[in-house]
């Protein structure tokens, strides 16, 4: 019975050579994981944006519902405020009243706004 080493050249698919990249196909690839990279971040960028956005609007939401019941507490109070006055006073002269005070108060704060603007940040 004859023996013989198989031969490795002799399997179908086998070159004596291994198979190298080019350069060019290399730099082929270097390109597209170059691209492949830059889309992903680009995706991350678009996701964090939407994120920062959602996050904001909800604040934003949050903000203005809170705004608005603390605006009707402050009306609430101004109307118990010229109900006590009332008492005291005629009607029309209590809502005067409680009317002058806020805008004085809203004239104030509008004043010191207007200075604190012309003022420079140190």
């Amino acid at each position: 019975m004859p023996t013989h080493a198989a031969n490795l050249s002799d399997s179908p698919g086998f070159t004596d050579t291994p198979a190298e990249p080019s350069a060019v196909s290399a730099a082929e690839r270097a390109v597209e994981a170059a691209q492949r990279i830059a889309v992903e971040r680009l995706e991350l960028m678009r996701l964090e944006f939407m994120e920062g956005i959602a996050g904001l609007l909800q604040r934003t939401g949050l903000l203005l519902a809170a705004g608005f019941i603390a605006i009707l507490g402050w009306c609430g109070l101004a109307a118990a405020l010229v109900v006590v006055v009332a008492e005291h006073l005629p009607l029309a002269t209590a809502i005067a009243l409680v009317a002058g005070v806020h805008v004085a108060a809203g004239i104030g704060l509008g004043v010191a706004a207007t200075s604190m603007t012309g003022r420079k940040a140190t």
